[in-house]
């Protein structure tokens, strides 16, 4: 005699999504002895940030003039069509 198991199958679509399961939360102790150590946190930063490839002077101060030209620039902008607009919008309020 030959046992069948009747397999169920599951379709997702966009109107029947998959069902989920809830995640097992870890308990506390569980989680505990799986965070790293604060020493261990800043080891693994340092190697970090020994592998980052720094700017170098010439780089930073050009970045930095073209971060301040755009500003500038951008203030200036922004200062003209906020008198442009106050030109148009006084007289319509009747404001002096």
């Amino acid at each position: 005699m030959r046992n069948t198991v009747a397999k169920q199958t599951t379709s997702a679509s966009p109107t029947h999504p998959a069902p989920r399961r809830a995640a097992a939360r870890p308990n506390m102790t569980e989680a505990r002895r799986r965070a790293p150590s604060l020493l261990t946190f800043f080891q693994e930063s340092r190697a970090e940030l020994r592998k980052v490839t720094w700017p170098t002077r010439e780089q930073t101060l050009n970045l930095t003039g073209a971060v301040i030209a755009m500003t500038a620039g951008l203030a200036i902008f922004l200062g003209l069509v906020d008198y442009i607009l106050n030109l148009i919008v006084k007289p319509l309020i009747g404001a002096h």
